[in-house]
């Protein structure tokens, strides 16, 4: 429509300042699938982010070992 902006410009910066809207946005951003779960991870402060994905990935191998058949067929 002729007359209404397209884009509204704002002066200063929408990057996050403080550890709370850092980790808010972080979450937005994983909930809607922005970034994985190693970026969220550190995103919200945890220097074990690799060693906490290492981990998860074990425990899926696991489960996913349980639930084949038996006799690998």
């Amino acid at each position: 429509m002729a007359g209404i902006p397209d884009v509204i410009v704002q002066s200063g910066s929408a990057l996050p300042y403080g550890r709370a809207q850092k980790q808010a946005m972080a979450n937005e951003q994983f909930k809607m699938g922005a970034i994985d779960l190693e970026t969220y991870l550190e995103d919200v402060g945890r220097t074990d982010a690799a060693m906490i994905i290492q981990r998860l990935d074990e425990q899926k191998a696991k489960e996913a070992q349980m639930q084949a058949p038996p006799g690998g067929m």
